[in-house]
């Protein structure tokens, strides 16, 4: 089984890796902060699309 990276893959994995460095780093600061923001981003990007204005 060959695995098929596409850049959508590399995209995904950045924008954890990016995640998970923010929280990290301001866990460094002040550790509730984190789990407000940490939790925060994750709501923000687990929320469906919006649709689009105007109809289907």
């Amino acid at each position: 089984m060959k695995l098929k990276i596409t850049d959508d893959h590399i995209r995904e994995a950045c924008l954890l890796a990016g995640f998970c460095l923010l929280t990290y780093g301001i866990w460094q600061i002040y550790q509730p902060a984190a789990w407000i923001v940490g939790g925060l981003i994750l709501v923000w990007l687990g929320m469906p699309p919006k649709p689009p204005k105007g109809g289907q």
